[in-house]
């Protein structure tokens, strides 16, 4: 990694060990090309080194009939676009984006409908702030979560399988059944 190599560099002086040629095994940024059980590919690049300002809830999801894509920066619209739903270019048919508040009225969520603005001023786009919510709902409500641990622990598997992976020349690593798996 160029970037933490100059980072220490710069912060903690040119003789420090993390500032060294060859100190970092890993990359500036990396990718992992995930494919689901029913064919969906995710491509997930992560970059938390690199010397620019960072935006952490960038994304782009894209299926067969529709598309949506978060603003670069904080004052950046969301965009989506609806295959025979979003407008068209009167010149040149062309499909068109449009923005995703156009029909956040229609289609918002209820609990972003309720804690939206509170949590806007929140960590990661209110992200972190609507896991809280619904984790502490349900325990309230005696109900299982959205999210489960055996949700956030196949999430959080994402890093070592990819690290896996690398160490096998690419080669795709199958995510493991952490519900069914016995535990010593």
């Amino acid at each position: 990694s160029r970037s933490l190599q100059y980072y220490f560099g710069e912060h903690y002086g040119k003789d420090h060990p993390a500032a060294r040629e060859g100190f970092w095994r890993q990359g500036d940024s990396a990718v992992a090309v995930i494919q689901t059980e029913k064919g969906v590919l995710i491509e997930l690049r992560v970059d938390w080194s690199s010397v620019r300002p960072h935006n952490k809830t960038h994304y782009l999801l894209q299926g067969t009939e529709g598309a949506y894509i978060t603003g670069r920066h904080q004052y950046e619209e969301d965009l989506i676009w609806f295959k025979n739903l979003s407008p068209k270019n009167i010149a040149d048919g062309e499909e068109m984006w449009e923005p995703l508040s156009s029909y956040q009225p229609l289609y918002d969520h209820p609990t972003w409908m309720k804690w939206g603005e509170y949590a806007a001023g929140t960590k990661h786009g209110g992200g972190d702030f609507m896991v809280l919510e619904e984790f502490i709902s349900a325990i309230q409500e005696e109900r299982t979560p959205s999210v489960d641990v055996y949700d956030a622990v196949t999430w959080s598997s994402v890093f070592t399988l990819s690290m896996e992976s690398v160490e096998n020349g690419g080669k795709a690593i199958a995510f493991p059944d952490f519900r069914t798996r016995v535990r010593n």
